[in-house]
C-alpha cells in the first residue's frame, strides 16, 4: 500500500537530524520502500512517498525519529485507481 509521509521539524532540531542521518542513516525498516522524497526548500518540512505492507514497520520508522520530528502518514492512491474504484 502507498503512503505519503509529511514530516516536520523545528529549526533547532536541524543539526541533530543531519548528525543522526549521517551516523545511522535513515533508520527505516526493510519493509519501508521509499519511492521518492522531497524537501521544502524553505526548510522544516519534507515529503516521502513510500510503500509499506505492515503498519509495524511504519510505527518502527516513526518511533526512532519522533523525539525530533513530527510525522503525518496518509494512505494514498493514484488518481486513475480511484477513478476506476468509484465507477
Amino acid at each position: 500500500m502507498l503512503f505519503m509521509a509529511i514530516v516536520t521539524w523545528k529549526p533547532e532540531h536541524k543539526i541533530e537530524i543531519v548528525k543522526r542521518s549521517q551516523e545511522k542513516g535513515p533508520m527505516r525498516p526493510e519493509g519501508i520502500k521509499i519511492i521518492n522524497e522531497w524537501v521544502d526548500v524553505s526548510g522544516g518540512k519534507s515529503f516521502a512517498l513510500f510503500e509499506a505492507n505492515n503498519s509495524n514497520d511504519i510505527l518502527s520508522w516513526v518511533t526512532v525519529w519522533s523525539d525530533i520530528m513530527e510525522f503525518e502518514i496518509l494512505p494514498v492512491m493514484e488518481l486513475e485507481e480511484v477513478m476506476i474504484a468509484i465507477e
